[in-house]
């Protein structure tokens, strides 16, 4: 049902084909037929892998060789798609882009829409209580308040450890009666919700802001919201990239794209972070454009991979 909604709201045409770039299973079919919400074929395709032949071949046969009314699928592998297309000339124009299971930057965002023509439209879901929420034309999530009760809570309960107006997502499923999920926590963040007037039902909220817990560990031994470094990145032009910590105060940068411009941008960063923090406190950028993306058992890609144990400290906010 929900899918039905989100295909009413995108004016998605009542059969068609999709391409899917979602966290797909061993032995996934590259063409599988589906009937709900409607009759489509969907093409499968995993996130792309110049090193891997098999990948290579599948987006040779497909990309760019049928008419595409959908592209769907995990934020990075969406972006990886917009670039091999803008990289190769490919023109694809899809009705609508959905893109879940990771949070997309905007510059991201911005890539992908200069790729396909096309608006992003994130969709947030959960193993545990399914689809639960879609941002309207104007980029505010509403949740589904008929399928699930959203619930913003307060720092502490699952959240981000104080940093005002933001709280867990904790999620009631209404429609799961063989097994109730009652307040669950999602580890998710976001702020509090807000009103929209764009005419869309439901708890409406300014977007996720990402996972609880991915604090980053300073030189000082601090605890920092990762969210100001974040914003920074992708404001910064880096629209694919993965901040990792295996050591306090260092985090490794992994991007794609050109190194050198993306050194440049790093380097400006770091005399941001120097000049906000000062000598022993903190955190710095190293760049690592040549090591490989970090990616979870299931097979999404987040934004931040914290390998240290965190400080039992209330989290800074990182820096302006």
């Amino acid at each position: 049902m929900l899918r039905e909604r989100l295909s009413a709201v995108l004016g998605l045409p009542d059969s068609g084909t999709v391409l899917n770039l979602g966290l797909l299973h061993p032995g996934t079919p590259l063409f599988q037929p589906v009937m709900l919400p409607h009759p489509y074929v969907k093409c499968n395709l995993r996130g792309y892998d110049p090193h891997a032949p098999d990948i290579v071949a599948d987006y040779e046969a497909v990309v760019g060789r049928l008419p595409v009314d959908q592209i769907a699928g995990s934020s990075s592998r969406v972006i990886a798609l917009a670039r091999y297309c803008l990289d190769r000339g490919i023109v694809l124009r899809p009705r609508g882009v959905v893109a879940s299971h990771e949070h997309m930057p905007d510059s991201g965002r911005r890539l992908v829409e200069e790729a396909f023509g096309c608006p992003v439209t994130m969709v947030y879901m959960t193993s545990e209580t399914g689809y639960a929420a879609f941002e309207c034309s104007r980029r505010l999530m509403h949740f589904q308040d008929d399928f699930v009760l959203p619930e913003i809570g307060p720092a502490g309960d699952g959240g981000d450890g104080g940093s005002e107006g933001v709280g867990a997502i904790v999620l009631t499923a209404l429609l799961s009666t063989p097994m109730p999920v009652i307040r669950y926590v999602t580890g998710d963040l976001a702020s509090q919700p807000i009103d929209c007037g764009c005419g869309l039902p439901g708890t409406v909220t300014d977007g996720l802001l990402g996972r609880a817990r991915t604090s980053l560990v300073g030189l000082d031994g601090s605890a920092y919201s990762p969210y100001a470094l974040l914003a920074a990145l992708a404001s910064a032009g880096l629209p694919d990239f993965q901040v990792v910590q295996d050591e306090p105060g260092t985090l490794d940068l992994v991007s794609t794209g050109p190194a050198d411009a993306a050194d440049a941008r790093v380097r400006d960063i770091n005399t941001r972070l120097d000049a906000h923090f000062g000598a022993q406190q903190g955190f710095r950028l190293r760049h690592r454009p040549h090591h490989d993306f970090q990616f979870t058992a299931s097979g999404k890609r987040n934004p931040v991979v914290q390998h240290l144990q965190l400080p039992d400290t209330t989290e800074r906010s990182g820096y302006l």
